[in-house]
């Protein structure tokens, strides 16, 4: 079930979650080659969603905002996860973070080839990024 609340509700739904679920989070700052894919998130949205099914994360909530020129920003909110986005083309920065809980099995796996392919996807280096387990 799709949850259409808007920003604020995906927000408090990642804070509780992250707060009470152990899981493997990935925090990440990329420096993108495919400057195009940073202005629109059309295209980000859409390979997400193969991302979610082919891992069968259900989509609980999704918010995607285009900045005029300057990016966008998307929260993705699925079964015992989430992930969030914002790119900055000027600088061709993405400031990305995945979290899944435990209690998806491979949770490890699923977070680390969602980040993988999503550099892959921008065609992007890693320029900082913390790898946590969180209890």
């Amino acid at each position: 079930m799709k949850n259409n609340h808007g920003p604020e509700k995906l927000i408090d739904e990642m804070k509780m979650l992250c707060g009470s679920e152990s899981g493997f989070q990935i925090i990440g700052n990329l420096r993108a080659n495919k400057l195009p894919l940073l202005l629109d998130f059309r295209p980000f949205k859409m390979f997400i969603e193969t991302q979610r099914e082919r891992y069968a994360l259900n989509t609980q909530g999704e918010f995607y905002f285009n900045f005029a020129d300057a990016g966008f920003t998307g929260i993705d909110r699925f079964d015992k996860g989430y992930l969030t986005i914002r790119t900055s083309p000027p600088i061709s920065d993405i400031s990305l973070e995945i979290f899944v809980s435990h209690l998806v099995e491979n949770y490890r796996v699923i977070s680390q080839a969602i980040y993988e392919e999503t550099i892959n996807f921008f065609d992007s280096e890693i320029i900082q990024e913390n790898l946590r387990f969180q209890v």
